[in-house]
């Protein structure tokens, strides 16, 4: 019983990283833009601006996303819990549309299962 109480912690855990993923994800923009902005009061090249910003947003994203990707184990198969790869060698995972913001249950082992 401690161990399924243990893993329903991991769970909530993973639905709160999740949560922060979505409001990085979503203020990602805002953020590059206002990176925009402020690079372009101080900096004159105009190419120059468009370049540092595209590298704050991929650099950005790329926080953002491997931040999320750490944390996305499920506690039961230790598999990822939000996203499925296409067979059990393959690397590559997808994605169902927005179904990463909404899922509730592991894509592979369908835990847990009292939701």
């Amino acid at each position: 019983m401690n161990q399924e109480t243990e893993k329903l912690q991991q769970y909530q855990k993973l639905i709160q990283a999740r949560n922060r993923f979505t409001i990085g994800f979503a203020s990602l923009p805002v953020f590059v833009c206002l990176c925009y902005y402020i690079l372009k009061i101080f900096i004159p090249i105009q190419g120059l601006v468009f370049v540092l910003t595209m590298i704050v947003g991929i650099f950005g994203y790329i926080f953002v996303m491997f931040g999320f990707l750490m944390k996305d184990i499920c506690p039961w198969c230790k598999q990822h819990f939000f996203f499925q790869s296409n067979s059990s060698n393959s690397r590559l995972m997808k994605i169902h549309s927005f179904d990463l913001f909404f899922r509730k249950h592991c894509g592979h082992c369908n835990e847990p299962k009292q939701d």
